[in-house]
């Protein structure tokens, strides 16, 4: 019986003669399980990226700093 023909992960172009896992998505799309491994650490340094910007926004500008003088302008 033949073995059947190889299929490529979408991301790298490995087959799946060359890695241990590869899942199937839709209309023949494949990941192999170094790519799910590289972007899960993406989304997860994404994430850590994302919480402490979200903080250095919050304090740099959620109260207003006073303009020195402003209140004797008026």
């Amino acid at each position: 019986m033949a073995e059947p023909d190889p299929v490529y992960c979408s991301f790298c172009g490995k087959s799946n003669r060359e890695t241990d896992v590869m899942l199937a998505g839709p209309v023949r799309t494949f990941i192999c399980a170094e790519c799910i491994r590289d972007a899960s650490m993406q989304v997860e340094q994404k994430r850590r990226d994302d919480v402490y910007m979200r903080d250095v926004v919050r304090c740099a500008f959620c109260r207003p700093v006073p303009i020195e003088g402003e209140s004797r302008a008026r």
